[in-house]
This record gives structure tokens, C-alpha cells and sequence, in this order.
């Protein structure tokens, strides 16, 4: 069993972004910020690459670019917390994640994803 850990705030957050989700260059932050469930899920750098992010979730990874976010960034937006959560267990058809982290408290509220875009920096551009 992978022990949860507490991330530094000085570490990375790597998020896969779909082409559909940056159309003509621009960041559709409504779905490249959706949480799935309860959470924004993302990969710890201490874990993953930006090549394993992308290459995570068993789509083709050639239509994903891959952003980063600093923790401590992250966490200094409104009321949101960042935990690490590994998936030993995942679904069927899914691979074992020590890298994945969630980032709670978005609450689908548009004005906390304009202030995580502005975090954002671009480890693997987004496809054309």
C-alpha cells in the first residue's frame, strides 16, 4: 500500500488538457478545470512525468498536452486543498497511480478556474 504523503508547496501538479479543451490556442477553463467527482484530479511530480500524465487514462495521448501548477500556488487560491491520493486499486481497464492528487474545492465556481489558468505553465504543449 502506497502511503498518502503531504506534497511540499514547492512541488509540481501536472493536468493532461484534451486539443477540444484549448480550441485556437485559447484554454476552455470550464472543462480543462472539471472536476471529476469531488475533485480536480491531477498527477504529484514527485511520481509521475509530464510524459506519464500524458500518457495516463488509455486514450490516445498524442491529443493531450500537459500544464503544471505549483502546490503552493494552488493552494493560496481561496479555500483549496491539495492531497495526495494515490489509486492502488483502480477500476477495471485503469492502471495503479502513485503520482494522482486532488485538488478539492473548485466547486465548479468559474472564478477559481481563471485563477488556476493563470497559474498554469505548459510542460507538453496542447496538439493543433
Amino acid at each position: 500500500m502506497w502511503p498518502v504523503k503531504d506534497i511540499p508547496d514547492k512541488d509540481k501538479l501536472y493536468l493532461r488538457i484534451h486539443k477540444n479543451h484549448y480550441p485556437k490556442g485559447e484554454m476552455n477553463v470550464k472543462m480543462v478545470f472539471k472536476e471529476q467527482g469531488r475533485s480536480l484530479s491531477t498527477d504529484w511530480e514527485r511520481h509521475s512525468t509530464p510524459e506519464q500524465t500524458r500518457n495516463r487514462g488509455g486514450q490516445d495521448a498524442s491529443n493531450y498536452g500537459v500544464i503544471s501548477l505549483i502546490t503552493g500556488d494552488v493552494r493560496g487560491i481561496d479555500d483549496l486543498k491539495v492531497e495526495h491520493s494515490p489509486i492502488e486499486f483502480p477500476p477495471e481497464g485503469q492502471e495503479p497511480n502513485r503520482a494522482h492528487t486532488d485538488v478539492l474545492g473548485i466547486n465548479r465556481r468559474v472564478e477559481i478556474k481563471v485563477k488556476l489558468q493563470r497559474l498554469a505553465n505548459f510542460e507538453i504543449p496542447v496538439p493543433e
